[in-house]
């Protein structure tokens, strides 16, 4: 097994209170499901609220760097991108620290043990949630918009570079992201790339596509959605971690820990996935007798 020394767990967490609890949850979960090695592996979160994650995890192996609006805009760049961020904290990241960095977004639930991706990572492998498609096949309406963009421009990075990007690249998930500092070096050329693209092309994945294609014409990619779920796409969620938080407020970590599965929102998007799932004229008739999708029932 690989030494996890200098391995580190990494959170933007910052805004919202929703948001803050989602991380809290996300590092809950980790504790949950690696519990043989999770001291050895250090949390970094970046926030605006370091007091929050102090007291729900004091004793454990976690910092929090403390950020505020005035970084947060200077990290949005001249374009003002809230998802050149991500990026910008990993650069940071790197300034203060070496070695194996997994990024995870708030939004995402541990289900098993990560042990294995600090081995991926250490044999040069880069890390990502899942792969979403092959930008030719354009296969859903975000995908079909950087298809439109790419086949019909050669991107003009700020260096004075030209990129003119395959219609095969694969677009990658980036709720997760694994890199050593071997590979920091592509952190700027995401940064380049998100910075020439997005003013052109203005969807909230340019970061995600440009990460997604310089990692892949570097080494290849590891999806780790066997062992990280992320929530994406249930926003609804945060309302039930704001509940779970508040009833269990003044709690240490250990006492909440045994409760997270009460809340599962691998469970509780299921009628979500269900009703989004459905053929038009079902869920058409549903809409028409307001029979939408409804929360699960849980009890804290």
């Amino acid at each position: 097994m690989p030494d996890q020394n200098n391995s580190y767990l990494l959170y933007l967490a910052h805004g919202n209170i929703e948001i803050l609890y989602e991380a809290c949850y996300s590092i809950l979960s980790f504790y949950k499901t690696n519990y043989a090695n999770y001291d050895t592996i250090k949390i970094i979160v970046y926030t605006d609220n370091p007091e929050l994650f102090y007291t729900i995890f004091k004793g454990k192996n976690l910092t929090c760097i403390p950020i505020n609006t005035s970084q947060i805009a200077d990290w949005k760049g001249t374009i003002n991108f809230v998802h050149r961020v991500k990026t910008k904290v990993i650069q940071d990241f790197f300034s203060r620290y070496s070695g194996n960095l997994l990024y995870v977004d708030s939004d995402t639930v541990f289900i098993k043990d990560i042990s294995p991706y600090w081995g991926k990572l250490n044999s040069g492998s880069l890390l990502m949630h899942c792969m979403e498609g092959i930008i030719r096949d354009k296969r859903n309406r975000i995908i079909r918009k950087i298809y439109k963009y790419i086949d019909t421009n050669i991107l003009k990075l700020p260096d004075g570079e030209t990129l003119k990007i395959p219609l095969s690249t694969q677009l990658w998930n980036a709720g997760v992201i694994g890199i050593t500092d071997r590979h920091k070096v592509l952190l700027n050329k995401i940064v380049d790339m998100t910075d020439a693209m997005y003013p052109d092309c203005p969807i909230h994945i340019v970061e995600q596509f440009a990460t997604s294609y310089y990692f892949q014409v570097t080494t290849d990619i590891t999806a780790t959605e066997d062992a990280i779920y992320h929530y994406w796409d249930f926003k609804e969620f945060r309302k039930v971690l704001t509940a779970f938080f508040t009833h269990y407020s003044g709690q240490t970590w250990e006492a909440i820990l045994p409760h997270i599965d009460k809340i599962s929102p691998i469970e509780m998007v299921k009628p979500k996935h269900h009703y989004n799932g459905l053929k038009p004229i079902p869920k058409l008739l549903r809409k028409l007798n307001k029979e939408r999708w409804q929360m699960p029932d849980y009890q804290l």
